[in-house]
């Protein structure tokens, strides 16, 4: 849909004030949205017009009737306020299953009759209702990221063993970043057996795929899968770069895709395959320079006899305006849960969420890596021990990639 069809879309389903409100209410969470909405805001949303502006921002709520069927035409605009104005989040620590013993699987039910949901996931909980949504910024012509957008879909919500969900980008636009999350909307612990497996932005960069598989212990659980995408204009050099590891039983292996000369990395991804729940993302990192993206995928504790790889993508680009890596990282010990949160400067967006557990070693696989609602330029990078657990202390550490929009 161009930019025009957008606008005039938006403002021919302009929200009154009861369903902005809900709206409201539904998509950013009390800990980010502290000011109540004044009457200008409401005429914002009337007219489909925000007088008060980040490069013009605009965010629009997309509906589906049926999952996984094409988006029905209801779209609303709501008024989105400048990110500086929003509370920031701070880093918290909170406090398990493929188990082919006893002493595993008693573990892990003490682990889960005690656990209780981690704050994060709450934080995007209600998004659940919204299954496919896209946040648009209207860039003027200058700009370094034009067209930047957000969108995000979701698989089925069940006990299968293994989902994949793939969100695609508007026509004419391309994935700059990823960002990916195992959700649980019934707080039930038994998603903590399940571990990401894919986060693959595809050859033409026009899709990412988020593939999810529950490890040896497995859950009766409901969960899903959700694909986080920031999508844009083409932007000079873009192309997508992999690095394939060899294909052996190996513990543990690392492979770093790194950007030709001259580029620099704008997003990440990362791929496990013929681990089939027994072999977990550890790490997806790109480095300080921006030059590339290193994945190390870990063996569970059982392991597994499969050869197996894994795949390092890079986004990569012309140097953009504004372009660095920020990172926040969590407490080091050896509490079950934990999560960490990074934001972008002010005036600039998110183009990719990265992440990376220190001293896990296969035993602390990772639940999301992503902007924790639609409104967020930062990223929540959530991990959870897996299996009996670990007495290591370690660390989760999240990285966001940023540009001037």
């Amino acid at each position: 849909m161009d930019a025009l069809s957008l606008r005039q879309r938006c403002r021919e389903n302009a929200l009154d004030l009861a369903v902005q409100r809900l709206a409201r209410r539904l998509l950013a969470p009390a800990a980010l949205m502290k000011r109540e909405m004044n009457s200008q805001d409401i005429n914002d949303a009337k007219t489909g017009f925000s007088s008060r502006r980040l490069g013009g921002s605009k965010l629009c709520v997309f509906t589906r009737e049926n999952r996984g069927q094409s988006m029905r035409s209801t779209m609303r605009p709501i008024h989105l306020r400048p990110m500086s104005s929003l509370g920031a989040l701070r880093p918290a620590s909170v406090e398990t299953p493929a188990s082919g013993d006893d002493h595993a699987e008693a573990t892990y039910r003490r682990r889960s009759a005690s656990m209780h949901a981690p704050r994060p996931l709450r934080l995007g909980g209600a998004l659940a209702a919204v299954p496919a949504l896209c946040l648009t910024f209207a860039s003027p012509a200058s700009a370094a990221v034009p067209g930047y957008e957000r969108v995000i879909n979701n698989s089925a919500h069940d006990s299968v063993f293994t989902k994949s969900v793939t969100v695609t980008c508007p026509a004419g636009k391309k994935v700059l970043g990823t960002g990916a999350r195992v959700y649980n909307r019934d707080n039930n612990p038994g998603f903590a057996s399940v571990v990401l497996d894919d986060i693959r932005p595809n050859a033409t960069l026009t899709s990412l795929t988020v593939t999810g598989y529950e490890d040896a212990a497995g859950t009766s659980g409901n969960w899903e899968v959700w694909a986080i995408a920031n999508c844009a204009d083409p932007i000079p050099g873009l192309e997508r770069v992999q690095a394939v590891s060899a294909s052996d039983s190996l513990l543990t292996k690392t492979v770093v895709a790194t950007c030709p000369s001259g580029k620099m990395v704008v997003g990440s991804g990362g791929e496990i395959t013929n681990g089939l729940g027994r072999v977990m993302i550890d790490d997806l990192r790109p480095d300080s320079l921006l030059s590339s993206v290193t994945v190390t995928g870990y063996e569970d504790a059982l392991g597994t006899t499969n050869n197996w790889t894994v795949t390092a993508y890079a986004i990569c680009a012309d140097p953009l305006p504004g372009l660095q890596r920020v990172d926040a990282f969590s407490a080091a010990n050896s509490i079950g849960s934990k999560w960490v949160v990074v934001d972008c400067p002010t005036n600039t967006v998110l183009l990719n969420s990265g992440a990376e557990i220190t001293s896990g070693l296969g035993f602390v696989g990772l639940n999301e890596v992503g902007p924790p609602n639609m409104l967020f330029m930062g990223t929540l990078t959530t991990a959870l021990e897996m299996m009996s657990g670990t007495t290591n202390s370690w660390t989760v550490d999240a990285y966001a990639i940023c540009a001037t929009p």
